[in-house]
This record gives C-alpha cells, structure tokens and sequence, in this order.
C-alpha cells in the first residue's frame, strides 16, 4: 500500500502549476503597482513645472503691469492646462523694498492647483 502511494505523481503536477501560477501573479501585481506609482508621481512632476512656468508668467504679467498708466497691486486670475486648473495670484508690495542695494519691491507669487 505504501508503494502504490511513494509512486503516485499525479498531484505533483497540479501543484507545481498551481504554484507558478501564484509566482507569476504576484510579480505582475507587483510590477503594475510599480508603474502606477511611477505614472501618478509624474503627472504630479508635470503639475509642479506648469505651476512653475504659470508663476514665473504671473511675474511678468504683474511687472508689465506696473508699467501701465493705472498699475495694480495684485492680479489674480485662473489658467487651465489639461484637467488641472490652475489659480495664479501675484501681488506687488511697494512698501516693502527688495534685496538691499537694489531699487526695486517685493513681489509675491502663489500657484495653486
């Protein structure tokens, strides 16, 4: 009786596919929640370089701005690009000088998305 059940093979198999099987999955689940990740952070990369390049747009439109007849103090408005939207608000503080030695005010500018 123990010989007939030393020489039985035949679950061997099953179990040897059901174990690669289970391998296989968790290294894909493993690699695609590896490459989410990596997608979500640089959709968020891409966002901050557009918030960046919208400050530095914001800059210039306030510093245009001051060179017009009737100049303001701040400027807000809103920017979409993609599915984000963007606020810029920049603000110009003429009493508040800038760096020493320089003759210029502080200028202020915050991107939210």
């Amino acid at each position: 009786m123990f010989k007939c059940l030393k020489n039985n093979q035949r679950g061997i198999v099953f179990v040897t596919v059901l174990i690669i099987i289970i391998i296989s999955m968790v290294l894909a689940i493993s690699a695609l929640s590896l490459n989410v990740s990596q997608v979500k952070s640089a959709e968020e990369e891409v966002r901050f370089i557009q918030a960046q390049a919208l400050a530095e747009g914001g800059f210039a439109r306030i510093y245009m701005d001051q060179l017009s007849d009737t100049p303001l103090d701040s400027i807000s408005y809103t920017e979409q690009l993609g599915n984000t939207v963007f606020t810029i608000d920049t603000a110009v503080f003429p009493g508040i000088p800038g760096p020493p030695g320089s003759a210029s005010y502080k200028a202020v500018a915050n991107v939210t998305f």
